[in-house]
């Protein structure tokens, strides 16, 4: 009988270890059913590198460019995808790619307003991927500019044993600001149609890491200008990237006699506005916050900027005459 029992025992052991065997090999990547699904490569997009500390991409974020190298920087493929597929708050893109090392780049939000060269399979390296927004002969930009994120190279080793989801993070490289002259004071008004607002940058011209490459120095200028009742003159403009050791100004030039009434070297004011709650570096914060509106408090009887203050964000700063 003690024979009888063991054996018992050991086929059911077998049985148990049998079905274990028979469960991995029909829920495994590689089980031998072709009707399954082979592992597969996905990449996922996140874009929480904002003042808000959230994901963004589904609610921002319309169409995506992938560029996948191998692990020498040598071109593979590029894929593309846009449209309300992105917004469903679970989308992941499959790349269909062998076992192998890789790197990984993108490129969100690209319009008819920037160039990237086409690249070559099996010439093209990840150095060529350059991203370039365009600019007339006369270097001044003047026009909305839809927003861009750049997506950080990933290194990736697939080993083709499982599903496998690799998380790019984006960067916004583009900022809005809108600009409010307010009167402070008796005296006339500033004629809006004299008033020519400018940001002068070189930052248009950008590399696969996200570094700038040698650029002209672009005129950005208000894509939309108007007088406000009871309020001021208001100008929006967009400009690229800002980089916290580049002098980026802000001049207000008065056209009918070219005085310039204002020059404000923007960064460091920007910076001012770092909120204490954010202990981030100045870099970070100019990457985060991609939206500044900033008030301007001007005495028409000085015809200057002089002693005042400017508002930032809904931070108060108080300006002296050296500051301007």
């Amino acid at each position: 009988m003690r024979k009888i029992m063991n054996t018992k025992g050991v086929v059911r052991r077998m049985s148990y270890g049998s079905c274990l065997l028979l469960l991995l090999v029909l829920f495994s990547c590689t089980s031998i059913d072709e009707t399954l699904p082979e592992c597969q490569l996905y990449v996922r997009f996140q874009y929480d590198y904002n003042m808000e500390f959230t994901d963004a991409f589904a609610a921002q974020v319309n169409c995506v460019d992938v560029f996948v190298f191998d692990k020498e920087g040598t071109f593979i493929i590029k894929k593309s995808e846009q449209g309300e597929t992105l917004g469903s708050g679970s989308y992941r893109m499959p790349l269909s790619l062998p076992v192998g090392e890789y790197r990984i780049a993108a490129w969100a939000g690209m319009s008819d307003a920037f160039e990237m060269p086409e690249l070559v399979v099996g010439k093209s390296i990840l150095e060529d991927l350059t991203v370039r927004m365009k600019r007339g002969e006369s270097l001044v930009h003047n026009k909305v500019l839809k927003p861009l994120w750049y997506g950080e190279v990933k290194n990736v080793s697939f080993t083709g044993k499982r599903e496998q989801t690799e998380t790019v993070r984006l960067i916004k490289d583009t900022n809005k600001f809108r600009f409010i002259l307010q009167k402070s004071g008796p005296g006339e008004e500033l004629d809006m149609n004299d008033c020519l607002f400018e940001i002068r940058a070189d930052n248009g011209y950008y590399d696969w890491n996200n570094d700038l490459l040698n650029d002209d120095v672009i005129s950005y200028q208000p894509y939309h200008l108007e007088k406000v009742e009871d309020v001021g003159i208001v100008a929006e403009m967009n400009t690229m990237r800002l980089l916290e050791h580049k002098k980026v100004y802000l001049t207000l030039t008065r056209k009918s006699d070219s005085k310039v009434l204002m020059k404000i070297d923007l960064i460091p004011y920007l910076l001012l506005t770092k909120m204490e709650g954010h202990d981030i570096p100045a870099q970070e914060y100019l990457d985060r916050q991609s939206e500044y509106a900033i008030v301007f408090f001007y005495n028409p009887e000085l015809l200057n900027f002089l002693s005042t203050k400017i508002v930032i964000n809904g931070w108060t700063i108080w300006l002296k005459g050296e500051d301007l």
